[in-house]
């Protein structure tokens, strides 16, 4: 891993320019030695077996769908909807449904 970084200051003559640059470079080092120290808690190994393992997330994550009986997006945020609130939904869908093949006279 190769990290690089530029620090640049405006009025390098000022007092504390030096205190601040030093400061920063160890911050950076030590933040640089903690990642490198990092492990992955073991999810995922280079010891040639990441495809089984991978091939293992991708049989349960479609056995979740097939129980659920839609796609799952792992990564999409959901917002939280009352029951009330789909019902209200899918009102709304119904009457835009009807709206569509004829017009509401209120």
């Amino acid at each position: 891993m190769t990290v690089r970084y530029d620090l640049f200051c405006g009025d390098t003559k000022h007092p504390d320019a030096r205190f601040i640059s030093e400061t920063l470079i160890d911050l950076v080092k030590k933040k640089i030695q903690e990642l490198e120290g990092f492990d992955l808690g073991g999810s995922f190994s280079t010891d040639g077996d990441i495809s089984n393992r991978l091939l293992e997330h991708i049989k349960a994550h479609a056995k979740l769908e097939r129980i659920q009986g839609t796609e799952i997006y792992p990564a999409k945020v959901q917002p939280r909807e009352s029951r009330i609130f789909q019902q209200a939904d899918q009102i709304c869908k119904e009457l835009d449904c009807q709206s569509a093949n004829q017009n509401l006279a209120w």
